[in-house]
């Protein structure tokens, strides 16, 4: 039960994240490619280091 609330609360803190930085960075229109091109950036790195292991399942389907 305790880890169903961490995992709501950090979707929640997601949402919230991103609406933020959003709003923040699209304020001025001149750096707004620049800051989608390095908050793209940094998602996609976070991503790489979270999903660096592969599920079994994945594993199984791509040695077929």
């Amino acid at each position: 039960m305790r880890l169903f609330f961490y995992n709501l609360l950090t979707i929640l803190f997601g949402f919230f994240l991103s609406t933020l930085l959003s709003t923040i960075l699209s304020q001025t229109g001149d750096w707004s490619i620049l800051a989608a091109s390095i908050l793209v950036a940094t998602i996609e790195l976070i991503n790489k280091n979270k999903y660096k292991k592969k599920p079994l399942i994945i594993g199984l389907v791509l040695t077929i």
